[in-house]
């Protein structure tokens, strides 16, 4: 495969808003756009079976995706090493807005703690209601609020411990500008 074939392969996965099919080596062909015939795509995806090769959302998160490959399902692949880039699923990149990946609560997903109910919360660590870059310590009846992340994680509920990805919390756009800032300062972007 030459490179510019490569390339243009590239373009047909990026362009996913328009069905391309790449049939030639140069150049991509514009199929027929029957989006109503062809079948939904899942929320995300933790098994490839009856899915056609390529990437897509993962359930672990926005800042992951799966790829499927040969009938075989590579789940939870990290968008970046450092953290900080979400999944785009419209372009099928990582990207630094996730404009197309916002994981909604759950219903059984665990509520925020605020500092006032450490009085009848056991001694622990728990999800703090001031965000999702901070959990908050119940130890004797008293609240210590506001404990950060390091490194730019989220606090798992789940895990109870800090994490890049977070099904219990979705952090809001703040959040999401003062940790991509500070990834840029990091890495120099």
């Amino acid at each position: 495969m030459s490179n510019l074939t490569s390339v243009y392969i590239g373009i047909c996965i990026i362009l996913t808003a328009v069905i391309l099919v790449c049939a030639t080596d140069y150049m991509p062909v514009i199929a027929p756009p029957y989006e109503f015939l062809r079948p939904k795509q899942p929320e995300c995806v933790s098994s490839c079976r009856g899915l056609p090769d390529g990437d897509y959302p993962s359930c672990e998160g926005c800042l992951f995706f799966t790829t499927c490959s040969n009938g075989r399902t590579y789940p939870a692949r990290v968008c970046s090493w450092f953290g900080g880039l979400y999944w785009n699923n419209k372009y099928k990149l990582c990207d630094w807005h996730p404009s197309t990946c916002f994981k909604k609560k759950s219903e059984n997903s665990p509520n925020c703690i605020h500092s006032d109910e450490c009085r009848e919360m056991p001694d622990g660590d728990y999800q703090s209601c001031t965000g999702c870059m901070v959990y908050i310590t119940c130890s004797g009846g008293r609240a210590y609020d506001g404990r950060p992340c390091p490194w730019l994680l989220v606090w798992n509920e789940h895990r109870k411990r800090c994490e890049w990805n977070s099904p219990t919390c979705k952090p809001s756009e703040e959040e999401l500008e003062q940790r991509q800032e500070l990834l840029r300062k990091m890495y120099g972007l």
